[in-house]
């Protein structure tokens, strides 16, 4: 539905929460939401990697677009 969107989407390393990026957006009328950006974390050998979504503003994510829905995990380092 169109209106403003928006969501947290938070990092935690050990179940500790490290990163709680906020993004937004309006969406117009039969349009979707789509957002991008990185977040650089460092982690030591061991440590668990966890992802929370937490919406601010009511969205669904619709099961026929959720192949759509990524998280890319890149590995910087030795």
């Amino acid at each position: 539905t169109a209106g403003m969107k928006s969501f947290y989407f938070n990092i935690q390393r050990n179940g500790t929460s490290i990163s709680n990026d906020e993004t937004y957006s309006y969406i117009t009328p039969n349009s979707y939401f789509n957002t991008h950006y990185s977040t650089v974390v460092s982690l030591d050998a061991g440590d668990v990697l966890s992802f929370r979504i937490r919406a601010m503003r009511p969205f669904v994510i619709e099961k026929a677009h959720a192949h759509r829905n990524t998280i890319e995990v890149i590995f910087l380092g030795i």
